[in-house]
C-alpha cells in the first residue's frame, strides 16, 4: 500500500510530460476496456438461434447438424476467433441423451467460461424456449491445460461430469453450442475438443428383443443373453455325450453349474460396460452393420467359441482406438495383454462354460498366442 502512494506521488511530483505518459496509460486501457464488452461473455442466450442460423456461407467451418443416430461423435479442433456453431442430438421416445467428452479438451480458460466456451442446454422444457433451452453445464478451459476436464461454470452437474464417465443428461433433446471471443490472448495452439453422444435407455425400453435395434446398451443385452444360451447349451451337449458317473456327478450339479453361468456372464458384462464408460469414447462408441451380422450369427449359434469372438470384437469397438485411455489392448506389442485384461478374462468366463477350466484345470492366458484379428478361443 505504502509503495502504491509512494509511486502515484511520484508520478503527481514528477514532470508535465511522465504525468501526460501516465494519463495516456490510463485512456489505452479504458479503450481496451471498452473494446472487450463484457457482453461478449455473459452467454445467457445461444448465439445461433437454430442450426440453418449458423451453417451458412459465412461460416464455413460450421458442420452443426441434428443427429438421430443411437450414437455418434462431435469433434471441432484448432477453432477460429469469433466462432459460433450448434449442433443438436434427439434421443428416440422413452431414450435420452447421454455425453463423454474423450482425446484432449483444450479451450481458452475463463472463470465464468466467457470467452470460449461448449455450452450443453436441455431443450425438452418449453418454459426455458425463451432463453435457448434450459442450461446443464458451460464447459472451458481447464486453467491448468495438463487435467483431462474442462471446467464447468454453472456446476448445475456434479465436477469431472462427461469426462469421468458416460454420464446421462436425463434431458430427450439436447443443444451443444460452441461460441469463441475475440481473440485467444495470443495463444493459437488450443486443440478444441472431441464430444461423443449416445441414446441412454429410459425406464420403459421399447419391447422389443435384446438383439434388434442399436447402440451400447442393445448389444450388451444381446451378448450376455447370447453367452447364457451357449453356456446352457454346451452343459446340455456335455451331459448327453457324458456316460457312467460323470453323466451321474454333471446332472448332480446342474442347477449350481447353471446358476453360476448366470452369475458369470451378469458379473462380467457389468465390470466391462463399467470400464466401457470410463474410457475413451465411452458409451459413444459406434459399431458396423458386419458387427451386428456377426454377433447375431454367433448367438443363433450358441456356440461357446463364436460367443467369446464376438464379445472380444465388442471390446475392439469399445475399449480400442482414438482417445482410449485404459483399454485392454493398445497395439505396442503382446505385453500390451496381462492376465487381468480383457481377453484372457473373457477366455477365462468362456472357458468355464466350456468345462475347461472345472475341478482345477487351469490353462494360462498367454498373450502371445492371441491375434486381435484373428480373434479366437486360443
Amino acid at each position: 500500500m505504502k509503495l502504491s502512494l509512494a509511486m502515484i506521488a511520484a508520478a503527481h511530483a514528477g514532470k508535465p510530460e511522465d504525468r501526460a505518459a501516465v494519463r495516456a496509460e490510463k485512456r489505452m486501457r479504458a479503450d481496451k476496456r471498452q473494446s472487450f464488452k463484457p457482453l461478449r461473455y455473459v452467454y445467457q442466450f445461444p448465439f445461433c438461434k437454430s442450426i440453418d442460423q449458423c451453417v451458412h456461407e459465412d461460416n464455413p467451418e460450421c458442420d452443426g447438424e441434428l443427429f438421430t443416430n443411437a450414437s455418434g461423435s462431435i469433434s471441432h479442433r484448432g477453432y477460429e476467433d469469433y466462432f459460433n456453431c450448434r449442433w443438436e442430438i434427439k434421443a428416440d421416445k422413452g431414450n435420452t441423451v447421454g455425453l463423454k467428452f474423450y482425446n484432449d479438451f483444450d479451450l481458452e480458460y475463463h472463470k465464468a467460461c466467457g470467452f470460449d466456451r461448449v455450452h450443453i442446454r436441455c431443450l425438452d422444457d418449453p418454459s426455458f424456449d425463451s432463453k435457448g433451452g434450459k442450461p446443464i453445464s458451460r464447459l472451458c478451459g481447464p486453467l491448468d491445460r495438463s487435467l483431462d476436464y474442462a471446467y464447468d461454470a454453472l456446476k448445475i452437474m456434479p465436477k469431472k461430469s462427461f469426462f469421468k464417465e458416460s454420464t446421462d443428461t436425463k434431458c430427450r433433446h439436447v443443444l451443444i453450442e460452441f461460441d469463441t471471443d475475440q481473440d485467444t490472448q495470443g495463444m493459437s495452439d488450443y486443440t478444441g475438443f472431441t464430444l461423443g453422444y449416445y441414446q441412454q435407455p429410459g425406464d420403459n425400453p421399447k419391447p422389443d428383443g435384446p438383439c434388434d435395434g442399436t447402440g451400447i446398451f442393445k448389444i450388451s443385452s444381446c451378448l450376455s443373453d447370447g453367452a447364457r444360451a451357449a453356456g446352457n447349451a454346451y452343459f446340455d451337449k456335455m451331459v448327453a455325450e457324458a456316460s457312467g458317473k460323470l453323466k451321474k456327478k454333471l446332472l448332480r450339479i446342474k442347477d449350481k453349474r447353471l446358476e453360476n453361468i448366470e452369475r458369470h456372464v451378469t458379473n462380467y458384462m457389468a465390470k466391462m460396460m463399467a470400464t466401457i464408460s470410463r474410457c475413451g469414447r465411452g458409451f459413444s462408441a459406434e459399431f458396423s452393420d458386419n458387427f451386428y451380422s456377426t454377433m447375431k450369427s454367433a448367438v443363433a449359434s450358441k456356440d461357446p467359441a463364436e460367443m467369446f469372438s464376438a464379445w472380444n470384437l465388442f471390446a475392439i469397438n469399445t475399449l480400442t482406438g482414438d482417445g482410449v485411455s485404459c483399454g485392454w489392448y493398445n497395439g505396442n506389442g503382446d505385453d500390451a495383454i496381462e492376465e487381468s485384461s480383457f481377453p484372457c478374462r473373457t477366455r477365462r468366463l468362456f472357458l468355464k462354460m466350456m468345462g475347461l477350466t472345472q475341478w482345477g484345470a487351469y490353462t494360462e492366458c498367454d498373450a502371445s498366442n492371441f491375434d486381435v484379428d484373428d480373434n479366437s478361443i486360443f
